[in-house]
């Protein structure tokens, strides 16, 4: 499936620009290239993991999410362009409530990534609905700290890892571009985010006062899909040309 989002991507971008027909302007305003950021709430999402098994909502509780972007309008109906973003995740309390009573707990949930982004634009009208697709690569930072107060149990025992890899990912999403001035424009859009290739694994290391070999889980949860819902403004910095 990643490998079809790709080449779609790919295919959009390869659109023959002399196959358009020539216009004074493009329906979203009067320019070809546009920057801009949005920004809006994540929720975390369980798809790819069983009733018994942890997934992200499980540990997680929903986030703050933020992107600059660029689009180059390659025709009146289709933009491409990239895209830089980072998204944030508390822990989800009612998870995590025996460590913080047991002791001092922590954890984080972030993710920075770089994408290519392709936009299907449907009317010419200055309200227009968008289909979108993107892949690109997300840097993962989780954190975990807990620091123990109580020495009873080996569930007691304090734990702590970060783990810092970059994975695959890829997303689609829709939405609406609103034009409200003559270069800018406001977008509201939904997008599912799928970074399906992070998995759960043990951690072994030797214990530093013990010298005793302990494991612990990373990443229980598995992968990091989740749903966002953004506004955004694109401000149109290159006038448009004609073909």
């Amino acid at each position: 499936m990643k490998r079809v989002l790709l080449i779609i991507l790919f295919m959009m971008m390869i659109v023959p620009v002399g196959a358009v027909k020539k216009r004074k302007g493009l329906s979203l305003g009067e320019h070809q290239v546009y920057v801009g950021g949005r920004i809006g709430v994540t929720a975390p999402l369980g798809v790819g993991r069983s009733d018994d098994e942890v997934s992200f909502p499980d540990v997680v509780s929903a986030g703050f999410t933020g992107a600059v972007d660029g689009m180059f309008m390659q025709s009146e109906s289709v933009g491409v362009g990239m895209e830089v973003g980072f998204s944030s995740f508390p822990y989800r309390n009612q998870f995590w409530s025996a460590l913080n009573y047991r002791g001092t707990f922590d954890a984080s949930y972030q993710d920075i990534n770089a994408s290519l982004t392709g936009r299907l634009f449907l009317g010419r009208k200055d309200l227009k609905p968008y289909f979108g697709i993107k892949a690109g690569g997300h840097y993962l930072r989780n954190t975990l700290s807990f620091v123990s107060n109580m020495q009873e149990t080996s569930d007691d025992e304090s734990v702590s890892y970060t783990t810092n890899r970059i994975y695959v990912g890829f997303g689609i999403d829709g939405g609406i571009f609103f034009r409200i001035s003559k270069t800018t424009n406001l977008s509201i859009a939904v997008r599912l985010n799928m970074i399906p290739f992070l998995k759960e694994d043990v951690l072994t290391f030797m214990d530093a006062y013990t010298f005793q070999e302990k494991k612990v889980v990373v990443n229980p949860h598995g992968n990091q899909n989740n749903i966002e819902f953004v506004v955004g403004l694109h401000f149109g910095v290159r006038r448009n040309v004609k073909y």
